[in-house]
Order: structure tokens, then sequence, then C-alpha cells
């Protein structure tokens, strides 16, 4: 999102009064100056460092530089719902299904297959679920 600045310095570089900056949030989200191992899928690092599924690695990580609904007057209204839905929804369908890629499903590289150009464009990925069977001991 677009903010006009007073004036600030950004990394080291002068911003004068009334210049509209924003930032790019896939290049922010991936740069090692702001996370360990950015380009790799590292869903630990979301977890409190109390957990036993975090590591020591991650401490140095911006984890507040992760905007996905944006910032300032225009954030996404509908951000208070969907992060609370979209953990119900992805927990419920792990906890009961088990996902894995369809038959003939190549390995996705996420540098070659996604596009963003305003939007996302996706490659077409085709999965399996499976119900999960739990002993009742």
């Amino acid at each position: 999102m677009p903010q006009t600045n007073p004036r600030a310095v950004v990394d080291g570089y002068y911003i004068p009064k009334g210049v509209t900056a924003q930032y790019g949030h896939f290049a922010l989200t991936r740069s090692p100056r702001s996370f360990h191992d950015g380009n790799n899928f590292r869903p630990e690092r979301r977890l409190p460092a109390d957990n036993p599924n975090w590591g020591p690695e991650l401490k140095p990580d911006h984890r507040d530089a992760f905007k996905p609904f944006s910032l300032g007057p225009r954030i996404c209204p509908g951000k208070g719902i969907a992060w609370p839905q979209t953990r119900l929804s992805t927990s419920e369908v792990l906890w009961s299904l088990d996902v894995d890629m369809a038959p003939g499903q190549r390995e996705i590289v996420f540098e070659l297959d996604f596009r963003q150009n305003m939007l996302w464009g996706k490659s077409k990925f085709y999965v399996r679920f499976h119900k999960v069977v739990k002993d009742e001991a």
C-alpha cells in the first residue's frame, strides 16, 4: 500500500517529503534480511519460540514483516474473519484427511510455476484426499 511520507531515510536512502513509497511484499518476505531461509516454506516460523518444532535459527526473523492483508487505510476488511476461518478450515481438513499428490502430478517449483502481475497465476496442481484412520485407544 503506497504511503506519502513526511520525509524519511529508508535502508540508507533519503526519501524527500511528499514522495509516495511502497514496499514489494513478495520480495520483502523472501529477503534474507527479513527471514532465514525465506525462499522455502517453513510453517514453523509462525510458531511461538517455546514450541518444540520452532528452531533457534528462526529467532532473527522479522515476523512483523509478513502483512498478507496489507496495511493502512486500505487494509483488507475481512482480515479479522479470514485468519480464524483459514486456521479452522485447514485444521479440519488436515485432522480428518491425508493429502498427497495425484498420480502423474509433477513437483511444483515455485520460482518457475507461479507468476505475479497484480494477481497470482498458478499452475494446476492436483491432490488426492484419503480419510484418516484413527486408532480408538
